[in-house]
């Protein structure tokens, strides 16, 4: 009986400790440490993040995903997808560890970020999103089917008509995640 009861107890307390993972529904500024004041880079809208840590106001943070050709301040989604995850500016203190050496490696970074602004599932967002595109780029032209454009085409096209919309600067990256992650034209 007190072999079961440790056991229930360890399964409990190791799920109260496992690794939650996150989706910021905003840009959210990276930092190196949690009492730094100057950002170090920006986390992406529906970038899936592992907490690490709950530090008062802020996460302390894991990103997954892809570099190519060992430029580290972009991590993307997908491999071989310009899908960011986070991007860091140059030259910043940030310590890369390489998951799986290919031909763009899969890394993770440890980072800082305010506990605000996430959510717990992507879904929610990317409707929200399709929402938004749907609603303002039907106004002037036929709305343009998803998979007219692949993942990295997007994001031009998103840029060259978002001053035609009412989609607010916040929203822009939503929706261009949306976008990118839900294309199937390769």
């Amino acid at each position: 009986m007190k072999k079961i009861i440790a056991t229930i107890s360890f399964l409990v307390i190791s799920c109260l400790n496992a690794d939650e993972i996150i989706y910021a529904n905003s840009v959210k500024s990276l930092y190196a440490n949690k009492d730094d004041k100057i950002a170090i880079g920006r986390l992406l809208p529906t970038a899936p993040v592992k907490v690490l840590q709950k530090d008062g106001n802020f996460l302390k943070i894991e990103i997954v995903g892809f570099i190519q050709d060992g430029k580290e301040q972009a991590i993307y989604f997908s491999e071989g997808k310009r899908i960011l995850n986070a991007a860091f500016k140059k030259n910043a203190p940030i310590s890369i560890k390489i998951l799986e050496d290919r031909n763009w490696d899969k890394v993770s970074v440890v980072a800082y970020v305010e506990n605000s602004d996430f959510e717990s599932e992507v879904g929610s967002m990317l409707g929200r999103a399709a929402k938004l595109y749907e609603e303002n780029c039907s106004i002037c032209h036929s709305l343009h089917n998803i998979n007219e454009y692949n993942a990295n085409q997007w994001p031009g096209i998103i840029e060259s008509m978002i001053s035609r919309t009412a989609i607010s600067k916040k929203d822009k990256f939503l929706v261009n995640q949306y976008l990118q992650k839900t294309t199937t034209k390769q």
